[in-house]
């Protein structure tokens, strides 16, 4: 046990004091002066602190002339002037995840039944036929992500009108995937839509059941 006598009483000698029921104490005087080592000890340490600040704050401003500066305040503004923030928004790509659960040929391959889920009713069709009619300042690609399968509807020998002059892409999900494995996770999916070949940094990506009204706009931060 610990125990601590008045102010002004010396130190026990040796290594305690027993009250006679077999509990031992030992004793410190609150007068007692630290060591001067210890003392010693801090305040090296407390110099060498200031020491590294001094030697950090010189370095810092020997290595930040004006030269530098200026090249760093250059290559920002060369950045920007290259970079005009609302042309991502024409020429970036619309991705869609699609899936016609009717196709035989998928059934086969994975298993799989038709659901009302994985049911196609051409909602794809509409769905970029009201993005081409709202968004109309939009340039860029059409991506569509499925199964290795493509909408009959596009293989029309005329092309739509809403489609002329439109890229659209079909990508195998697949081909997205570590080791081209067959799922069925649209999760999985859709956390490696980066990997679509040529994709753009900024892309725009739905399910083939969202429909755009009049007037789509997207903020110029996006």
């Amino acid at each position: 046990m610990l125990g601590f006598v008045p102010k002004g009483l010396s130190k026990s000698s040796g290594n305690g004091k027993s009250n006679g029921n077999g509990n031992h104490y030992t004793f410190l005087t609150l007068n007692s002066k630290p060591k001067p080592g210890w003392c010693r000890s801090n305040l090296r340490g407390f110099l060498g602190l200031v020491i590294l600040i001094d030697i950090i704050i010189i370095f810092f401003s020997t290595h930040t002339s004006s030269d530098v500066l200026q090249s760093y305040l250059n290559i920002l503004s060369a950045q920007t002037e290259d970079e005009n923030p609302t042309d991502f928004r024409e020429t970036m790509d619309l991705v869609y995840l699609w899936l016609d659960g009717g196709d035989p040929v998928w059934q086969k391959e994975y298993k799989a039944q038709m659901s009302s889920r994985s049911r196609s009713n051409d909602e794809l069709f509409f769905s970029i036929y009201s993005w081409t009619q709202s968004a109309k300042w939009h340039r860029g690609r059409i991506v569509i992500v499925s199964p290795n399968q493509r909408p009959k509807w596009l293989d029309r020998k005329e092309p739509w009108p809403h489609l002329e002059g439109r890229e659209v892409v079909i990508v195998d999900q697949r081909d997205l995937l570590p080791g081209r494995v067959k799922i069925r996770n649209n999760f999985l999916i859709e956390a490696n839509l980066h990997r679509i070949p040529d994709v753009t940094e900024q892309f725009v990506y739905v399910n083939d059941d969202y429909f755009w009204g009049p007037g789509v706009e997207l903020p110029i931060d996006t």
